[in-house]
This record gives C-alpha cells, sequence and structure tokens, in this order.
C-alpha cells in the first residue's frame, strides 16, 4: 500500500459503517506501507499485510487460502495438480 494513499485516505470509508479511516503504520519500505491498521471511528480494523489492506471479502479470503496453500507445495507438485485436474474434465 503505496504511503500516497493518505492523500485519498480521508475521503476512504469504512465499508462496515461508513466513518473515516485512521492509518496506523508498523513497518514501511521505499514509499510502501508494509505493515499496519485502517481503523474506523467505530474501531472497525483492517490489517495491511505484506502491503495489501485486508478488509476480509470472500474474494481476498479466497486468495489469503490459495496463497497459503502454494507456501506448502513445490511448483513442480502444483503443475502435475493442474494436469491431473485437467485430465478429469473433458
Amino acid at each position: 500500500m503505496k504511503t500516497k494513499l493518505e492523500l485519498i485516505l480521508p475521503k476512504m470509508r469504512c465499508p462496515l459503517c461508513g466513518e473515516k479511516f485512521q492509518l496506523q503504520i508498523s513497518k514501511t519500505e521505499k514509499d510502501e506501507v508494509i505493515e499496519g491498521l485502517l481503523c474506523c471511528g467505530e474501531n472497525h480494523r483492517f490489517g495491511i499485510h505484506a502491503g495489501v489492506v485486508d478488509f476480509g471479502s470472500q474474494e481476498q479470503e479466497f486468495g489469503n487460502e490459495w496463497s497459503k496453500y502454494l507456501e506448502d507445495i513445490s511448483p513442480e507438485e502444483f503443475d502435475k495438480e493442474i494436469e491431473n485436474a485437467k485430465s478429469e474434465f473433458p
């Protein structure tokens, strides 16, 4: 998440309550926020991990689970699984 986001942060709103966000930065690299939090006036918190805000959407959860899966398998094993899955579908 680029630190320039602070320029548009006043326009961003919490998806749960509509309140404005405050940015809490834990770790930066160059001009990017790597770790931190977006917090609203109602104390809803959304973590920033590896430069990405986690709003807890189903799509993001799927992506998070997928990336964890890829950490546990080698690229070669992953390619084999894809090829095996292809053969199951006409």
